[in-house]
């Protein structure tokens, strides 16, 4: 739990310069079970409506699977940042973590919805 703690903080990191906001709504792994019965759908305009409503101008999710990764290019999100599993290796131990995921998902992505205009 620790390893995918870090890679989620490492996948984010310094992304307020990035976007050159100090506001955004940030959405984080969600249950794979919600993401089966395709709640966030109904929660996702609630969610942004709510960002919008206390200044925020980005909505940001961390994408670490194909399906949810191929839902964020239908809405047209903007991948701000991408890594190959294989690739990383944990920041503070040097190592490369498992993380956990099945094989058929190979990378994380950081996705950007720009709210306002």
């Amino acid at each position: 739990m620790r390893a995918l703690k870090t890679f989620s903080a490492w996948m984010v990191t310094d992304l307020h310069n990035v976007l050159n906001t100090q506001r955004f709504l940030m959405l984080g792994i969600v249950h794979p079970g919600l993401v089966q019965l395709r709640i966030m759908k109904h929660f996702t305009p609630i969610l942004e409506g709510f960002t919008v409503e206390k200044g925020c101008e980005y909505c940001v999710a961390l994408t670490v699977t194909r399906f949810m990764q191929s839902t964020n290019v239908k809405l047209r999100d903007s991948v701000v940042r991408e890594v190959k599993y294989e690739d990383y290796v944990d920041p503070d131990t040097g190592l490369k973590p498992d993380l956990n995921y099945p094989s058929l998902h190979s990378v994380a992505q950081v996705c950007v919805r720009r709210l306002t205009s």
